[in-house]
């Protein structure tokens, strides 16, 4: 009797799951907290305004670019799942702009850095609009790859008419592709938000004449140092000119508005004595348009607005005022007579409707 027999080895293999290419953000220790999630992350930049005036959200960069100012944030993208031969591009584009982002003239740009110092203002570029023509963010990338980058928005510096304030916000969508294998991709976003405020800002500096510096108990200080009611002192080198009633020392300086995303393109300007000499009757100050020593008046000491003295009431924003500020020495003897330092508070006022 034969007998056959027949055998069968049965071989199974179970093939894992194959990993998928990733790509992520998330946050960074020097920058703001992203919310969301790593494929769709939130960055809220805090409140802005387009002269970068106030103090910035923790985190949060502030960058004085040409047409306003930039709030950004450091934070971190991430490569998973790509393969040991992975030559990673990433790009990006706006794919969901701000409200105010569009047009010939946007009034909100979205912005990336790619440099180690995002602090400078020329490393700062504006994120592409187009998917087609996307910006290049990070080229060879390799597998389980982590680097950081910067992005945020810029409020652009504007009054009038287009003048705009609230809540804005901007989509970044992050793509991935491996070179190597261009049917390997992955993408992520990043939604940057931002509230727009207006602002307004007013600052005095040096013209031609006296050096208008740092003041320890007030914003700025003029000194004329050591006058006289014959004018003789030097006054620092002050412009003199007397008089049968005095001498008066004068000082050319610029007076500097500026206000942004107001609807109004001017604002008024005043300015008044708030902390008088101890010597008023020896001592005053005086202001000019023109510096010429027939056109000084006395600064007015009555705080209410309409008594102030008025520099301009139709200022315009970062456009300097010339003004001349005059002491005048009277020339007195006797009884009422005094020698020794004395100084005033000129308090000025800028408003914008």
């Amino acid at each position: 009797m034969r007998i056959a027999l027949l055998t069968l080895l049965a071989v199974s293999m179970c093939a894992g799951a194959a990993s998928a290419a990733t790509i992520s953000v998330s946050s960074l220790a020097s920058g703001v907290t992203l919310g969301g999630s790593g494929t769709a992350g939130t960055m809220n930049v805090g409140n802005g305004n387009g002269l970068g005036v106030g103090t910035a959200a923790t985190g949060v960069q502030r960058v004085v670019l040409a047409s306003g100012i930039a709030y950004t944030s450091p934070f971190n993208i991430g490569l998973s799942g790509w393969g040991g031969g992975a030559a990673v591009t990433v790009s990006a584009y706006v794919s969901s702009n701000f409200a105010h982002g569009g047009g010939g003239t946007p009034l909100m740009r979205a912005t990336y850095c790619l440099a180690a110092d995002c602090t400078v203002a020329a490393n700062h570029q504006f994120l592409s609009t187009s998917s087609a023509a996307p910006s290049t963010v990070r080229t060879g990338a390799t597998n389980n790859t982590t680097f950081s980058t910067n992005a945020g928005g810029l409020i652009v510096y504007v009054n009038g008419g287009t003048a705009f304030t609230g809540a804005e916000t901007a989509t970044i969508t992050f793509n991935a592709v491996d070179l190597n294998n261009t049917t390997h991709t992955a993408s992520a976003t990043l939604a940057v938000s931002t509230t727009v405020q207006t602002a307004v800002q007013f600052s005095l500096d040096t013209a031609s004449g006296l050096s208008v510096t740092a003041g320890s108990t007030t914003d700025y200080l003029l000194d004329f140092g050591t006058v006289d009611g014959l004018g003789v002192s030097s006054g620092n080198g002050a412009t003199k000119s007397t008089s049968a009633s005095g001498a008066r020392y004068s000082t050319s300086y610029l007076v500097r508005p500026a206000f942004s995303s107001m609807t109004s393109t001017t604002g008024t300007v005043r300015m008044y004595v708030s902390s008088n000499f101890a010597h008023t009757a020896l001592l005053q100050l005086q202001d000019s348009t023109t510096g010429a020593s027939n056109s000084f008046s006395a600064i007015s000491t009555n705080s209410a607005a309409a008594s102030q003295t008025l520099i301009s009431a139709a200022a315009a924003s970062k456009t300097d005022i010339t003004r001349y500020l005059g002491l005048f020495v009277f020339a007195v003897n006797g009884a009422g007579a005094f020698v020794g330092a004395d100084s005033a508070v000129v308090t000025y006022t800028l408003i914008v409707p």
